[in-house]
């Protein structure tokens, strides 16, 4: 669930009742309330453009404000009716809220998002007694929060995404004193300084909170995480510090010092980032964790450094969809625990650490995994084949968990399905595998990327993998593979990004689908290999690749050496009687010229 679209369930509700509501009333015929109508033409003239469907002033077409674009009034049959919501999210709007918009005494809605409003946002905007929902989001709007703000029907305030500044703590202390009912809270990339004080722990019913991308310091008040109705909880990008004692850690800050067991209390955790801290002492951190029942993502990347994995630990982690514990040099063996409590799992990283052993056959039993990272680690042996049976690799979960990740259009974590962020994947480069490729692999209708470069694979590139029709990524480089590069690779027409080089391959590289526009380093490191940007193929290039497919074959020596000597006095005498027929021709020739002169 995004934080940005602050509880949705009752947004949505709130909307589709307001809808209901102004449908109503238009049929009755009833107006907009005058001083409505004047406070949306105040609202009006202090925007740099113009909105559709709107009238008022010099030029309006009806002075109904009812009917205006984004408006919604109340269902009032005894006079004039008040605007109860006024949402004009998304339209590119400029120029900026000016005082006249607060003058709508029965507003319950405002959504003034992604447009490109600036300067100040008026202090009597955080002073609207019946205002339930006020999205800011995604603007230019500056300057310092109120204090007091005093919104006491407010649920739903999000000013993400903005210019605001300066300290944060009597803000924050005068909004839960006054908000009983505040459910969504979204601060998020705004430049609020300070440290969050142990008021805050007022806002009991709290379900969402964002305070990423600021500039808090200080403490975590432990009363943040006395929250029961938490459910989603961002601090990342900020600069917390101190140890943690009765507090909770959230990506990228400075805590150093153990989880604390006090941490599994917040049964209604969906998803967490641990990831980038100095935390230590793994096995104790998921042995408070279990007790999270509802945790669906954990994310433990960049912590708890050159620590041992348990292997044979008897955690349960039912629910858990999404786990990731990548680039902090764990040490031991896939842990077995995994395959015990995890059967929900659909996401694993584990790269980048130091996990040795063989990839054991267990990992092809969960039924939703589409999402497998055990890149740069020290595996060994051959894949099991029962990999290829990755059911998640087949038929796509559906999947609607937390997960943090950078969104390109605001260049900050958010928190979407997993789906839309990683692609079905399976990454087993950089280890120390071998054995062949298996053809079952070009069962994994779904895969989009598949990187096994780096490791000591053998044998042909199976011509199977011409079925995943959705791959994009293929990278089997810096490996020992043989054989040709199948002509069929060429209906792949999504593959954008293909790399083979550093085998032992030969033969000429396909010409067709997209080949044309993989790059030189795509195919170098492959003696054997013609065509395209390489040498031309030509007889040299023929025989070695029958030279070279006679060698895979692993026929017995005796036959080898006579098929060998045939194949060599046979090339002689071809090579004899080409030279012997190009003599005849030019004596022949000078014959001619010689009768012609005479």
């Amino acid at each position: 669930m995004d934080l940005s679209d602050s509880s949705p369930c009752f947004v949505s509700l709130l909307l589709l009742f307001l809808c209901l509501v102004h449908a109503r009333s238009s049929a009755n015929g009833e107006t907009c309330h005058e001083s409505d109508l004047e406070a949306l033409e105040g609202f009006s003239s202090c925007l740099k453009t113009p909105i559709d469907g709107w009238g008022g002033g010099g030029g309006s077409q009806t002075s109904d404000c009812c009917s205006w674009t984004g408006v919604t009034c109340d269902n009032s049959t005894s006079g004039s009716r008040r605007v109860v919501a006024l949402d004009l999210g998304g339209r590119n709007l400029g120029g900026e809220i000016c005082d006249a918009v607060t003058a709508l005494e029965s507003l319950r809605f405002l959504n003034l998002s992604l447009n490109s409003l600036s300067t100040r946002a008026p202090w009597k905007l955080f002073q609207m007694h019946n205002l339930e929902v006020l999205d800011l989001g995604y603007n230019f709007i500056g300057g310092h929060l109120p204090c007091p703000i005093n919104l006491p029907s407010i649920r739903s305030l999000n000013i993400s995404f903005n210019n605001f500044f300066g300290p944060i703590a009597m803000s924050l202390t005068t909004l839960c004193s006054n908000s009983f009912n505040l459910r969504a809270l979204n601060l998020a990339k705004n430049y609020f300084y300070g440290d969050i004080r142990a008021d805050f722990g007022k806002c009991t019913s709290l379900e969402q909170l964002s305070l990423r991308q600021n500039l808090l310091s200080g403490d975590l008040p432990g009363s943040l995480f006395q929250l029961l109705n938490l459910g989603e909880l961002q601090l990342q990008m900020n600069s917390f510090s101190g140890e943690l004692s009765e507090e909770i850690n959230l990506g990228y800050n400075d805590f150093t010092s153990e989880l604390p067991s006090s941490f599994k209390s917040l049964q209604s955790l969906r998803g967490l980032s641990l990831s980038g801290t100095s935390l230590t002492n793994l096995s104790s951190a998921l042995q408070t964790l279990q007790h999270c029942k509802n945790l669906e993502s954990l994310f433990l990347s960049m912590s708890f450094r050159d620590e041992e994995i348990l292997v044979n630990a008897s955690f349960q982690f039912y629910s858990l969809k999404g786990f990731a514990a990548s680039n902090s040099r764990l040490k031991g063996s896939l842990p077995s625990w995994l395959s015990c409590s995890c059967q929900n799992l659909q996401v694993l990283d584990l790269s980048g650490n130091r996990l040795s052993g063989r990839i054991p056959d267990w990992i092809s039993e969960f039924p939703s995994l589409y999402y497998l990272d055990l890149s740069n680690n020290s595996f060994t042996g051959e894949v099991p084949e029962r990999l290829t049976e990755l059911r998640g690799l087949r038929d796509l979960p559906s999947v609607s968990t937390p997960f943090f990740v950078m969104r390109q259009r605001a260049k900050s974590l958010r928190m979407k399905a997993l789906r839309e962020i990683v692609p079905p994947t399976l990454d087993l480069s950089n280890n120390w595998l071998r054995g062949p490729i298996w053809p079952a692999f070009g069962n994994l209708t779904e895969l989009k990327v598949l990187r096994l470069k780096n490791n000591k694979f053998s044998g042909y590139i199976p011509e199977s993998l011409s079925g995943l029709r959705n791959l994009d990524t293929l990278d089997l480089s810096c490996n020992s593979l043989s054989g040709r590069v199948p002509e069929s690779f060429d209906r792949l027409g999504f593959m954008l990004s293909f790399n083979v080089s550093h085998n032992k391959l030969y033969g000429k590289i396909p010409e067709e689908g997209l080949f044309p526009i993989y790059p030189y380093s795509s195919f170098e490191g492959n003696n054997g290999l013609c065509g395209l940007y390489l040498e031309p193929c030509g007889l040299t290039s023929t025989l070695q690749e029958l030279f070279q497919g006679m060698k895979n074959l692993r026929l017995p020596f005796e036959v080898s050496a006579v098929s060998g000597f045939l194949i060599t006095t046979g090339i002689c005498f071809l090579f004899g009687w080409m030279f012997k027929k190009a003599v005849q021709m030019r004596t022949v020739a000078g014959r001619r010229t010689h009768i012609r002169q005479e």
